[in-house]
């Protein structure tokens, strides 16, 4: 999938390219003064067009899929994941597939490709941004706490629905919150890359010297603080969670192996099931590193170099994944279901049971 997007992004690029308005030499020898478009940018604006299209109808269905089903209502761990789909239907829509569109129109054409916006779209943009983005960046890490206390601490969902509000109350806080204080600060303006979000005005002014900034002076900063540190913050409670998790697993089937080796089948079942469940957590936290990995590197990379580093393949590259939290997440929760209903029924097609889970949800497991 990603080598098709990547190709699909980069002949998009070399065609408009090739058609983008460059500069030229008048009778007298002089050139114009209209600026070409970066390829690069070009890349950046139309990628994430697509991953975040594909990912907003994989957290549409996701979400659809949860809501259907009293049954699936019900359980903890489905309503954790409706609220990470949610955040990263928004994400993927008003980020991802318009990208570039809510850009204030008369941004200079070198900085940015496809800007058909205004001051208002670049505020809401920006505003959806900080919400929807570190919403679903903080559902990932309740959502490996959820693993840890199900299969290091065997809570129960009876157990966790009273308590239930701890995983929805941070992502919301960290959202909503942040998202509220960087527009009542007038800190959103465009980035000089795919979005309007976290920046100065006019852009880079707080890095050119005789350039006085209307606004976002400690963009930097403020990054770091809304954005920078939740985001390693959760890194940490994921990798920690994954690791509690399975070296719990480790003695677990360590205890299993004992208990079949004297005789007995029951450990082994739930052995089973129990790596099975942590698996389920494992894939999830991987989807969320590849997600942010370019993200994070990104943002390293700006510290180190106390700039905001765009134009470049790790630039690309972020743009092209960002998008995919949502399609990785559909995917991390549908393929136990899928398998159970293949193996049951052999003989029909990947769409035929993907039409099956849409229209029924006959597919129920233990684990999520």
């Amino acid at each position: 999938f990603l080598l098709i997007f990547w190709d699909l992004a980069f002949v998009a690029c070399a065609v408009l390219a090739c058609n983008s308005p460059g500069r030229s030499e008048t009778p007298d020898g002089d050139e114009e003064k209209e600026m070409s478009t970066p390829p690069m940018q070009i890349a950046v604006a139309i990628a994430p067009k697509i991953t975040g299209l594909i990912s907003l109808g994989a957290s549409a269905f996701l979400a659809y899929y949860v809501l259907s089903s009293k049954e699936r209502r019900s359980k903890v761990s489905n309503r954790i994941i409706l609220g990470l789909s949610i955040s990263d239907v928004f994400f993927s829509f008003v980020v991802a597939f318009l990208s570039t569109w809510p850009v204030p129109s008369d941004t200079p054409s070198n900085l940015v490709f496809g800007a058909a916006g205004n001051a208002l779209t670049c505020r809401a943009q920006g505003f959806l941004d900080q919400w929807s983005g570190r919403s679903s960046y903080v559902y990932n890490a309740t959502l490996s706490v959820y693993y840890l206390l199900v299969v290091k601490f065997n809570f129960t969902d009876t157990q966790l629905k009273r308590h239930e509000w701890a995983f929805h109350l941070p992502p919301l806080l960290v959202g909503l919150g942040t998202a509220v204080s960087i527009l009542t600060w007038n800190m959103i303006h465009f980035t000089g890359g795919w979005t309007c979000w976290i920046s100065d005005y006019p852009l880079n002014c707080s890095q050119t010297e005789g350039v006085t900034c209307e606004a976002g002076q400690m963009t930097l900063f403020y990054r770091l603080v809304f954005n920078s540190i939740p985001l390693w913050i959760c890194e940490v409670i994921m990798t920690v969670s994954m690791v509690l998790i399975f070296h719990s697993v480790y003695k677990a089937e360590k205890a299993t192996r004992s208990y079949t080796n004297a005789g007995n089948t029951g450990g082994a079942y739930f052995g089973t099931l129990t790596k099975q469940t942590a698996y389920q957590g494992l894939l999830y936290t991987l989807a969320f590193y590849v997600t942010w990995f370019f993200t994070t590197f990104r943002i390293i990379e700006g510290l180190v170099h106390n700039s905001n580093p765009s134009g470049n393949v790790t630039f690309f590259l972020e743009a092209l994944l960002l998008p995919m939290q949502g399609f990785w997440n559909t995917i991390i929760y549908i393929r136990p279901r899928y398998i159970q209903m293949k193996q049951s029924h052999p003989n029909r097609t990947f769409g035929q049971i993907m039409g099956d889970l849409a229209r029924s949800g006959r597919a129920t497991t233990q684990h999520t």
